[in-house]
């Protein structure tokens, strides 16, 4: 392609696949995850990889805000973050290279995975202290995790039952209404998803779990849609790096990726922070801004990129809540 416009910012040359049948897909995604082959090993320059050797980012960092199942917006900032649709810092997470598939994804390890149950009570689906590798997945709405998994996570939600035709768990659609969360870690960050963004409602009064249990020989284990509203993720393939923060919506304030191997810093959210007060006056102010653009940071609209769909296998995990 000559020219491939993103955002106002004009990419030249750009090479894309082209599909001329699929059983699956009805329409294409443009990937923003690295070759299956590995990082650096792509046959031609991929979106990511364009936009750093044409100068318009500094290097291959973006972001992904998604937000609530109720939010009309999200966005993707190639090159940068927004630190008012976040609190609290971003936590770096290694990618790991290669997947337990042999593939290159954005691998991380996940562990932990707490149900906040509607009775008052905590059920903790993954064992503690267990490593369970998933990649994070935009291109999928629901989490595609190993069966045992997915039973033990449904043992916290009342009244979920197994559904063969659908191949997932139904759950009453009262529970979205529950102020519950299911709680992920990975190491010292932790992303609280609501009940409302975690259960999928398909059709009015048809609520699923956001989570599919997959083939038992399957070790390619993914977190959606269904995980990713709650998460600010940002994606640094130069440095191997995903990193993680709990999604809010504060504002507006863009902040521009360095480049070399601090390029991503641990930021700051500022959702959540106490009003800044000035020194001479004894008037509380609170400060804001209007949207902004820094260097090397080009923002667009969107609510799907990373890569691929997913399937499932078998890790530690909890038998039924007490």
């Amino acid at each position: 392609m000559r020219s491939f416009a993103l955002a106002g910012m004009a990419i030249v040359n750009q090479t894309f696949g082209m599909a001329t049948y699929s059983n699956d897909l009805n329409e294409g995604i443009m990937g923003a995850g690295p070759t299956l082959r590995g990082f650096d090993k792509a046959p031609y320059p991929m979106v990511i990889d364009s936009l750093a050797e044409q100068g318009i980012t500094n290097g291959r960092a973006f972001s992904v805000d998604l937000r609530s199942v109720d939010n009309p917006r999200g966005a993707v900032i190639f090159g940068g973050a927004d630190t008012k649709k976040f609190s609290g810092k971003l936590t770096k997470t290694p990618i790991l290279v290669p997947g337990p598939d042999g593939a290159v994804r954005y691998w991380i390890n996940m562990n932990g995975l707490t149900v906040n149950m509607p009775n008052g009570k905590t059920w903790e689906a993954l064992v503690p202290g267990a490593n369970m590798p998933i990649f994070p997945d935009t291109g999928a709405t629901l989490s595609h995790l190993p069966r045992g998994l997915v039973d033990a996570i449904a043992a916290g939600f009342p009244g979920a039952e197994f559904d063969e035709q659908y191949n997932q768990h139904t759950v009453p659609c009262a529970l979205r209404k529950q102020d519950k969360t299911i709680d992920f870690k990975f190491g010292a960050a932790v992303i609280k998803v609501s009940f409302a963004d975690f259960l999928w409602e398909p059709v009015d009064g048809l609520c699923m779990l956001g989570a599919v249990p997959t083939s038992d020989d399957s070790k390619t284990w993914s977190l959606g849609d269904s995980f990713l509203r709650a998460a600010y993720a940002v994606f640094d393939q130069d440095n191997k790096n995903v990193w993680l923060a709990q999604s809010a919506d504060c504002g507006t304030n863009l902040v521009s990726f360095d480049k070399g191997v601090n390029a991503v810093k641990p930021l700051e959210g500022e959702c959540g922070k106490p009003p800044v007060t000035s020194s001479s006056t004894t008037t509380t102010t609170t400060t804001s801004s209007t949207t902004s653009k820094t260097s090397s940071s080009t923002t667009t609209t969107s609510d799907v990129t990373t890569s691929s769909t997913t399937k499932t296998s078998s890790v530690p995990t909890s038998t039924a809540p007490a």
